[in-house]
This record gives structure tokens, sequence and C-alpha cells, in this order.
């Protein structure tokens, strides 16, 4: 848990009792990493085209220390008919991720979406608006990024038994000072996850469904 943080900041987190966020997850694996690499939610489907999607623009040499990238998912392929969920409402540019904004609460009433943004106020919400589901294409220099962040981090936060140090954090951050530029890419792919129990019903069966399909074997590992 206190792997690559400074010897100084190590009493600050003697009494955390969980790791400090996604952001310094990611940072741990920066000595066995030396090229552009995907980073995800390990509890999300996020659907095998978006795996193709995702290592062509590294095949084709779009990942680099200035240029990362993104998967956009609709908004409607990423909702619980269990109810609300909170999503990265992205704002693009040609194609370029701007910014994103966590929306809370979002949930489909009267054929209407609808969602708290960062000040608490409504907003209606299109189907088709792209959402970050933290399925990133980064360069290793995401690596120096995140680790003066993470110094920022801890040194302005005087309470850290809890707060999270978040992967979009260190990307909001870094494309406000014009350091990288990320690339979103789009994908029409039916996300889901485990937001509640009731969801585990409907994931059973859309897998189950996808290995009768043969778009997955029966036993993945294998």
């Amino acid at each position: 848990m206190t792997k690559y943080i400074p010897e100084k900041y190590q009493e600050k987190l003697a009494k955390r009792k969980k790791p400090l966020g996604t952001a310094h997850a990611v940072l741990c694996a920066k000595d066995i990493i030396q090229e552009p690499f995907i980073t995800m939610n390990a509890d999300d489907f996020y659907a095998r085209k978006s795996f193709e999607i995702a290592v062509k623009a590294i095949k084709e040499n779009k990942i680099n220390q200035e240029n990362f990238a993104m998967l956009a998912f609709k908004l409607k392929n990423t909702l619980s008919k269990n109810g609300s969920v909170s999503r990265g409402i992205c704002q693009l540019e040609n194609e370029k991720l701007i910014a994103v904004e966590e929306f809370t609460k979002i949930e489909k009433n009267k054929n209407q979406l609808k969602g708290l943004n960062e000040k608490l106020e409504k907003q209606i919400l299109k189907e088709n608006t792209p959402v970050s589901m933290n399925f990133w294409i980064l360069h290793p220099s995401f690596f120096a990024l995140a680790e003066k962040e993470m110094i920022s981090f801890l040194e302005k936060n005087k309470e850290i038994i809890s707060k999270e140090f978040y992967l979009p954090g260190v990307i909001d951050q870094s494309l406000k000072e014009n350091k990288i530029k990320v690339n979103v890419l789009p994908t029409s792919a039916q996300w889901f996850g485990l937001t509640y129990k009731e969801d585990k019903t409907f994931v059973e069966e859309k897998i189950a469904k996808m290995k009768a399909e043969k778009i997955y074997p029966e036993k993945l590992w294998e």
C-alpha cells in the first residue's frame, strides 16, 4: 500500500486501512510496464469490441508520451434497471477529452434521463451522451504525471485516512496543464457491472448468452 510513497508521508498514512486510490494502484506497476497499456476496473464488463478498439489504437501508434486515449460508452448502455448510477460525463472537442464531470443519481424516469451534477443540480441527460467507465489507454509517461500529482495530493490533504487519489484526477489535471491530450474512442458496446446485488442475474444471463453464441469460450481460461 505504501509502494512509491516517499518516506516523509509514511507516518501520515499509518492509520489508513485501504489503498490510496486507483492512480496509486496503476503507479505501482511502473517498474514492469515500458509500453502503452490498458487500465480498467477489474469488476466491470467492457465487451470484446472495446478491447479491439483499444488494441487498434495501440497498434496504430496513436498512444505516445503526449497522447493517451479513453473509451467512451453511450450513457444508455451503462445503466442499471435496479437503481441510479454515477457516471463520468465527458465534454469533448474534436474527439478530444476536455473534461469529465461526475454525475450521480442518474436514472431513467418517464422516458427521461436525469442526474445530479457536481453542484448537485438536476440535469436532463441524453441517452447517447459519452461517459467514462474508467477504461484508459495510457503511455508509461503517465507514471511521472501520477507521481507528481500524488505528492500534491499528499501535501494538500491533511486527512488521508479516507480520501482517494483517483486516476481520472491525474488525467484531468494533466489536461488543464496542457501536458497531454486524450483521444476519445467511442464504442457502442454494452457495459455492465454489479452496481446492485440484483444486477447479478442480468450479468449471468448476458455472459451465458455470449458463451452460447461462441463470443467467449465456455471456460475462459482454457
